[in-house]
């Protein structure tokens, strides 16, 4: 007679000491029949080892640990090993600073030297920066003034860190306006360059290029000067003029040389003193012009973001443009 398994309830063959399935030992006097027509016992699952792949947690601070999801009995969990290193950072690369920037390149180099400038201060309207620069950018392109080029740009100086600015560039002819617009704290700041750059001169090329051939035919003649023994010729006081004088242009070479170079690296015009220190009539009236269009376009933008337009009229520190760019 069939031996019930009181653990599983499998049927084990006559004279089985052990449970073939579960391993629970069986009785002899165990009534089969009691057991059969006794009330049902619910069917348990039997204890399967479970096979899952696992790996130690990481406790140590710092460290990266990884929670796996509960099992499920009675199924094959593949599970996968933590990562080991950390995600690749998607963050854009921070800007490529030029060399010339951090050797102290000035913010308006390449535009040539401010020649006029204005500051405002409006007070608790610093949410209308936004507003202003972009309604001074419509009105100038409304206005259609010729070969004037409106452009967006960020300039990038350095004093004690250094610093980068957005601006918005209104150029035309050899002047060029910045007008600079953000909050300072609670109230607006508004702020207008006028830089202007001459263009090179070709009576100053000329002039260089004569002195560089006497210099160069004084340095070779220096190795046999010539001599006055069989009376004065001017061939002669000529060549030893330009002996004399080939030295100190040599210097003066040089010097231009260097100053060249740091007007290279400052201002971004390797050629600054071939171009006119002073302006002509029609340079600066094309420098009133374009600073003109632009304080207009100021005052209209201030009016469409809802800002008192005296604020601007009478709180601005206005400098006349001055002729002179610089002084050598």
């Amino acid at each position: 007679m069939a031996i019930i398994c009181p653990q599983c309830s499998l049927e084990n063959p006559d004279q089985s000491t052990f449970c073939a399935r579960c391993g629970a030992k069986l009785t002899q006097d165990q009534n089969p029949a009691s057991t059969t027509n006794g009330p049902s016992q619910p069917y348990t699952m039997p204890a399967e080892p479970i096979m899952q792949q696992s790996f130690p947690a990481q406790s140590a601070p710092g460290e990266f640990q990884q929670n796996y999801p509960p099992p499920v009995p009675g199924t094959y969990q593949q599970m996968q090993p933590p990562t080991m290193y950390a995600q690749l950072n998607t963050a854009p690369p921070p800007p490529i600073i030029p060399l010339s920037a951090q050797l102290g390149r000035r913010a308006f180099a390449g535009h040539g030297y401010p020649v006029s400038r204005a500051s405002w201060l409006i007070a608790d309207q610093q949410a209308q920066a936004t507003a202003v620069l972009t309604a001074a950018r419509e009105s100038l392109l409304q206005r259609g003034l010729p070969g004037l080029s409106i452009n967006q740009a960020r300039l990038t100086e350095r004093s004690f860190m250094l610093e980068s600015r957005d601006y918005l560039t209104a150029h035309r002819g050899s002047s060029t306006v910045f007008l600079y617009v953000t909050p300072g704290g609670r109230d607006l700041y508004i702020s207008r360059t006028t830089t202007t750059q001459t263009p090179i001169s070709i009576a100053r090329v000329a002039i260089f290029t004569l002195l560089l051939i006497l210099m160069i035919i004084g340095l070779a003649q220096s190795g046999s000067p010539p001599s006055f023994a069989g009376g004065f010729s001017l061939g002669a006081a000529i060549s030893t003029i330009l002996i004399n004088f080939s030295v100190p242009l040599l210097l003066f070479f040089l010097v231009l040389i260097i100053t060249s170079l740091l007007a290279w690296l400052m201002h971004n015009d390797p050629g600054m003193y071939l171009r006119p220190a002073i302006m002509n009539d029609f340079q600066a009236d094309d420098a009133a012009l374009i600073q003109q269009a632009v304080d207009n376009s100021l005052l209209s933008a201030a009016k469409t973001a809802g800002i008192d337009e005296s604020k601007i009229t009478m709180s601005g520190q206005r400098q006349r443009i001055r002729r002179r760019i610089r002084w050598i």
